[in-house]
């Protein structure tokens, strides 16, 4: 029962028993690398942790991770403008980083993210994930539609004999169709 907690997403107080047990009452936890709150308006903590995530990973694999641990979840925060500044930043740190390039030397972000293969923004790149996230979700929903459909079709020809049953379905409580 240590790992089992309770949360609520207003914030109010309750009380949950398991086996006679009172499970304890949390503001936040962390779920598979993101941080869930009570209360969430926006995701300025997730966004915290992730910077905190990434960092350590940028500094044993410098070119290969940095980026995904970064926006792991990226298309389900809430982004307020002071929480979109923070991974700007942790991007131009990072490639900058990449490139041997000091603040100091006074080049400009767009000039490094062209250096770099065109890196895009992180907003660039959120929103990218937010549309590839939002095709997955629409083409899932027509998909479940037109199966349902087709379910529907299949059993109401079935039912009134239009079609022969088949292996795959038949009436309840008749026998399977013998194959000819």
């Amino acid at each position: 029962m240590d790992k089992t907690k309770v949360l609520t997403t207003d914030g109010s107080p309750v009380i949950v028993k398991l086996d006679k047990l009172q499970l304890e009452q949390v503001q936040q936890y962390k779920y598979p690398g993101s941080i869930v709150e009570a209360q969430r308006i926006a995701a300025t903590a997730d966004i915290t942790n992730r910077i905190g995530q990434a960092t350590t990973v940028f500094g044993t694999l410098p070119w290969c991770f940095w980026r995904k641990i970064l926006l792991y979840g990226a298309e389900s925060w809430t982004l307020l403008q002071s929480d979109l500044k923070k991974p700007e930043v942790f991007q131009m740190r990072c490639l900058r980083r990449i490139l041997s390039i000091s603040i100091r030397d006074k080049v400009r972000n767009e000039t490094i993210r062209k250096w770099c293969c065109d890196q895009p923004t992180i907003s660039d790149e959120i929103q990218k994930r937010r549309m590839r996230w939002l095709g997955h979700i629409c083409l899932e929903a027509k998909e479940k539609a037109l199966d349902k459909q087709q379910w529907k079709v299949t059993t109401h020809n079935v039912v009134n004999g239009i079609v022969a049953p088949t292996a795959a379905y038949w009436p309840r409580g008749q026998p399977p169709p013998s194959v000819p």
